[in-house]
């Protein structure tokens, strides 16, 4: 139980998380500035600043919040160590983009 608990509780947080990262303002106004001196193409995305990444960013943590309601600690800290390694994955995976 404890495992499918995690591991449904990463794939949710993955994506919103993917969808902030791919959305975060600092990082397009970045790519924008390497897409004027050529030496890397223009993002498509645009930043989502305001309520909606604040929206975004409660559902990443929402499974935190569920599985705390029902007592699981252990897959709270599971969730959370792979939530961490997920983010720093993702962020070295997008520095080389």
């Amino acid at each position: 139980m404890t495992t499918w608990m995690v591991l449904g509780a990463l794939v949710w947080s993955a994506v919103f998380l993917t969808l902030v990262a791919r959305h975060d303002p600092k990082r397009l106004r970045w790519r924008q500035k390497q897409a004027r001196t050529g030496l890397a193409q223009k993002s498509s995305a645009s930043a989502w600043e305001g309520p909606r990444r604040s929206f975004v960013i409660a559902l990443t943590f929402m499974p935190a919040l569920l599985m705390v309601a029902l007592g699981a600690w252990a897959a709270m800290l599971m969730w959370l160590g792979l939530v961490f390694s997920y983010g720093w994955l993702l962020t070295e995976v997008m520095a080389q983009k």
